[in-house]
């Protein structure tokens, strides 16, 4: 659903990625007013375009804050909140190109704090996405074994009506008349 309000919401992002990439440290005061903004369009469901920018942009605000000399705590506690966004929006999102991007900003998350995050932080995080592989992995051999299921039902189906087409050709005595392959009079 691509509408005018779509287009606008999406071109406010997008001005919003290039400020805080293009202003660094002077964008850093408008940080916390931004992530209001940007945390709810990770999950806007009228169109995946705006949830890709929107996710986009918290590596951005990551390194506004970085490059704003902030206490490495508050950059941990930071990146830590948007780790989490993305993972939250990642494991909802059904586009697999939003799901790529999600991951892009995680990794270039993880690049800016990573050597200011705590071994403890690291190995969260990474627990966090390894489950993220594991729950895939699962939806995916879940729908794989649908897909085996719902093709032997298929199967099974055209089987059964082939069957029932044939007994029906050895019932009928009025090949040319009869226009029903089930027709109950023969």
């Amino acid at each position: 659903m691509h509408t005018l309000d779509v287009e606008e919401k999406e071109g406010v992002l997008c001005m919003l990625k290039t400020f805080a990439s293009t202003l660094k440290e002077e964008y850093a005061q408008y940080v916390e007013e931004t992530v209001k903004i940007v945390e709810p369009m990770l999950s806007f469901s009228a169109d995946p375009k705006i949830r890709q920018v929107a996710a986009s942009i918290l590596p951005e605000l990551l390194n506004c804050l970085n490059a704003a000399t902030i206490p490495k705590e508050s950059l941990v506690v930071a990146g830590k909140r948007f780790a989490d966004a993305l993972i939250l929006a990642h494991n909802k999102d059904e586009s697999v190109e939003t799901k790529s991007i999600h991951m892009l900003a995680l990794g270039k998350i993880y690049r800016t704090l990573g050597h200011f995050m705590t071994l403890a932080h690291t190995k969260a995080l990474i627990a966090k996405i390894l489950n993220y592989f594991k729950q895939s992995d699962e939806q995916l051999n879940m729908l794989r074994e649908y897909d085996a299921d719902r093709e032997e039902e298929v199967q099974k189906a055209m089987q059964e009506e082939e069957e029932l087409s044939l007994i029906h050709i050895c019932r009928c005595r009025r090949y040319a008349v009869c226009r029903s392959r089930w027709s109950p009079y023969h």
